[in-house]
C-alpha cells in the first residue's frame, strides 16, 4: 500500500490509539432481535461477501455514555503530538460472526455513535469504520449530580426537500425518582469478578446463549482470559464519479485491549430512554426499540483504561 501522506492540519490519526481515564456509564436494554438481525444484514452481510455471516447475540442492546479524560496516539511519532479530551456516545449491540454453523467471533458492532470534536470522528470513521458524527453531550461528573444523560446532534425529524437540518436532542436517560446519580449501589475492583457478574446480568448466570441448530456460546467470558473486547465495522466511502457507489468497503475487525481496570458497579436506582422519531436517525425502527420511551432493564459505572488495536479484514 501507498504510504499515508501527512499535511498541515491532519485529523486523522495512527492507530493502536490509547484512551485513558474512561469513565462510562452503560444502560442495558431490551431490542427485537428480528429488527437487530436485519441491521447486520444490511450493514455487514450483504457488503461484507466474507468469510463470516453475523448474528445478534440477543434481543438486547446497550447505550454507552464514555468520558475519555485522555485519548491519544500509542507509537511515536505520533504519539508526540499531543492528547484530548473526547466523549463517546454509542449504541453497542453483540454479535456472533459465524462460518457455516461454527462460532468463530463474538463481537460488538456499533451502529450509531456519536462524539463531541471533529479529530476523534475523522479517526474513528477513516481508520477503523466507525460511524462516528458529531455531538453535544449532557452527563454527570460527581454522584452529586443530577442522574441525566442527554445527546443533541444535526438531524432532520421529517424528510423532504424543504426540511432544514438543526441541531436538536435524539435521546435523554433519567433516574425515575429524579434523584442525583448517588454512589454505586455494588462495587468491583477485580476485573474477573465485575465482568462476570456484568456478563450473568446482560446474558445470563451461565453465559451462555442457545440457538436451535447452533449448539451453546461459551465465547461469552473469553474476555477473562484475554482481556479483549473485539468490535466489527463497515467501513467505506462513498465514491467520488458514482454517487451510489463506494470506492472502498471493508468488514474490519478491531480490538479492544483493556489496560487498566480500576472499577465498575451498579448505579442506583431505576433509569427510563427516551428517544426521538428523527428521520435521518431512524434508531427506533434499526434497533427494533418498543416506542418513544424504554425502561433500561440495567444501569452500570465502569472506569478503566483501553487501547484501541489495529484492524483485520
Amino acid at each position: 500500500m501507498p504510504s499515508y501522506v501527512h499535511r498541515g492540519a491532519h485529523i486523522t490519526f495512527p492507530q493502536p490509539l490509547s484512551l485513558k481515564d474512561c469513565r462510562t456509564y452503560s444502560f442495558l436494554m431490551d431490542a427485537d432481535a428480528d429488527a437487530l438481525q436485519a441491521l447486520c444484514d444490511r450493514c455487514l452481510n450483504q457488503p461484507g461477501e466474507g468469510p463470516l455471516t453475523y448474528r445478534p447475540l440477543l434481543g438486547k442492546v446497550m447505550l454507552v455514555f464514555a468520558d475519555i479524560g485522555r485519548s491519544c496516539c500509542l507509537d511515536p511519532p505520533a504519539s508526540e503530538i499531543g492528547w484530548m479530551e473526547e466523549i463517546d456516545v454509542a449504541f453497542w449491540i453483540p454479535v456472533v460472526g459465524l462460518k457455516g454453523s461454527s462460532i468463530e467471533l463474538l463481537a460488538w458492532f456499533l451502529p450509531y455513535v456519536f462524539v463531541n470534536n471533529g479529530w476523534a470522528m475523522a479517526t474513528g470513521r477513516e481508520t477503523y469504520g466507525f460511524p462516528k458524527e458529531i455531538g453535544t453531550f449532557v452527563l454527570p461528573k460527581t454522584p452529586q449530580d443530577d442522574a441525566r444523560f442527554a445527546l443533541d446532534t444535526l438531524a432532520v425529524k421529517v424528510l423532504g426537500p424543504n426540511s432544514q437540518a438543526e441541531v436538536q436532542r435524539l435521546l435523554e436517560v433519567r433516574r425515575t425518582d429524579d434523584r442525583p446519580l448517588g454512589d454505586l449501589a455494588e462495587v468491583w475492583d477485580d476485573v474477573r469478578a465485575a465482568f462476570k457478574v456484568f456478563m450473568e446480568t446482560f446474558i445470563g448466570q451461565e453465559g451462555r446463549v442457545h440457538w436451535p441448530g447452533l449448539g451453546i456460546i461459551v465465547e461469552a467470558f473469553r474476555f477473562l482470559v484475554h482481556h479483549e473486547v473485539p468490535m466489527v465495522f463497515l467501513k467505506q466511502f462513498r465514491a467520488a464519479r458514482q454517487p451510489g457507489n463506494a470506492c472502498f468497503q471493508e468488514i474490519i475487525q478491531a480490538p479492544a485491549r483493556l489496560t487498566e481496570f480500576r472499577k465498575m458497579g451498579r448505579l442506583p436506582g431505576e433509569y427510563k430512554l427516551t428517544i426521538e422519531e428523527l428521520g435521518t436517525h431512524p434508531v427506533i425502527k434499526d434497533l427494533g426499540l418498543a416506542g418513544t420511551e424504554i425502561d433500561v432493564t440495567s444501569a452500570w459505572f465502569a472506569d478503566f483504561d483501553f487501547v484501541m488495536e489495529s484492524a483485520s479484514s
